[in-house]
């Protein structure tokens, strides 16, 4: 190796996919990046505890670096549909393949309680894999 080479070095870490806990909230705001969001998450942690929400988060290390929640509606009539929003990845960990696990993890979650219908939220400015396929 020269001088003018860097060297290289791989790195494989864990990551599960796991429900949120009270001690994830303060972790969700990414170091302050999103700390803008903090009533949301407490709001959604809250839902949760209640059963009207899930928070989804993936674990890496005891850090949550991606988050899928869902949002459970009845309505009515009886009908069941769930709602996914809020997925996000840390951009380091992006193209892992974190997101697909997250969204399957989700429709495991919404399938075991008897949720056929589900609606995802996407930014429109979200062009950074448009080659995605529906899960």
């Amino acid at each position: 190796m020269t001088t003018l080479e860097q060297p290289t070095l791989k790195v494989s870490l864990p990551v599960v996919i796991r429900v949120a806990t009270q001690e994830d909230l303060p972790r969700l705001e990414w170091y302050g990046q999103y700390i803008h969001y903090r009533n949301l998450f407490q709001r959604a942690y809250r839902d949760q505890q209640l059963g009207t929400r899930l928070m989804l988060v993936a674990d890496c290390n005891g850090f949550p670096v991606g988050h899928v929640f869902i949002l459970f509606i009845d309505d009515e009539q009886g009908n069941k549909q769930a709602y996914f929003y809020s997925l996000r990845v840390m951009e380091m960990f992006h193209s892992q393949g974190i997101g697909t696990h997250l969204l399957r993890e989700a429709e495991t979650h919404v399938l075991s309680r008897g949720y056929h219908y589900v609606t995802i939220a996407a930014a429109k400015t979200n062009h950074a894999h448009d080659d995605c396929t529906s899960v």
